[in-house]
């Protein structure tokens, strides 16, 4: 599954947005994990002791931001990092993985045929697709930031996400 999402729909919340989680409906499934761009961090935030976070920053919104992943750490591993897309680049996943990919500034061409623009996201699911080319946006003459989340279940039970 291919999933592109435009900043204009991204859920506000206190500190930020949220760009996916699964499930993305309260109450409706047992919650696994989620991915937001907070404009701070809230000093004194817990981490419940069941769940496990990772935290980059992501030059965006004319400063920088943090990519905030939490997730159900007994049943989900999650890796983030920032690629920097100065030029044409590979990215591959495995088939059981989640991957979101999140636009800093700028933006980038995906597969050739998708403009992702600051903070608009891509969430890639199953075999679709397992090798795709990121590449700076046509006019863009700096290094794009472009977040990328890695999501992968830890038991035999595969994950999803719950459109």
């Amino acid at each position: 599954m291919r999933l592109l999402l435009r900043q204009a729909v991204h859920r506000a919340v206190v500190d930020g947005i949220e760009i996916a989680a699964s499930p993305d409906t309260p109450d409706r499934e047992p919650w696994l994990w989620q991915v937001r761009v907070l404009d701070r961090i809230l000093d004194g935030e817990p981490v419940p002791a069941d769940r496990s976070r990772d935290r980059i920053g992501l030059p965006c919104r004319g400063s920088s931001a943090v990519l905030d992943v939490l997730a159900h750490g007994k049943s989900i591993t999650t890796t983030t990092e920032l690629l920097t897309v100065h030029e044409p680049m590979k990215v591959t996943r495995d088939t059981e993985e989640i991957a979101v990919l999140i636009v800093g500034r700028q933006s980038v061409l995906v597969e050739g045929r998708h403009r992702l623009h600051e903070l608009d996201a891509l969430v890639l699911e199953g075999d679709d697709p397992i090798s795709f080319e990121i590449a700076p946006g046509e006019d863009e003459t700096h290094e794009v930031p472009v977040g990328l989340v890695r999501l992968r279940s830890t038991t035999t039970k595969p994950i999803s996400w719950v459109p």
